[in-house]
């Protein structure tokens, strides 16, 4: 998981596909939790969530300063 610093370092393309590999990564866990609950640690889905809300916020702020 990067900081914030690093993520505003970053252009908003690179921000979009680490965005998507998140997303990605959720559902795997998503679909993994149902097949096998005991399995699953259940912090990494608030630690995806913060990291999604995280990078949005920095994308908006990236392209406010844009227009």
């Amino acid at each position: 998981m990067k900081s914030t610093a690093e993520l505003r370092e970053m252009n908003v393309e690179d921000l979009q596909s680490m965005l998507y590999e998140i997303r990605k990564d959720q559902f795997k866990l998503r679909l993994l939790r149902t097949q096998d609950p005991q399995s699953v640690k259940t912090h990494h889905f608030s630690e995806m969530k913060k990291q999604v809300a995280k990078i949005k916020t920095i994308i908006t702020e990236k392209n406010r300063k844009l227009v």
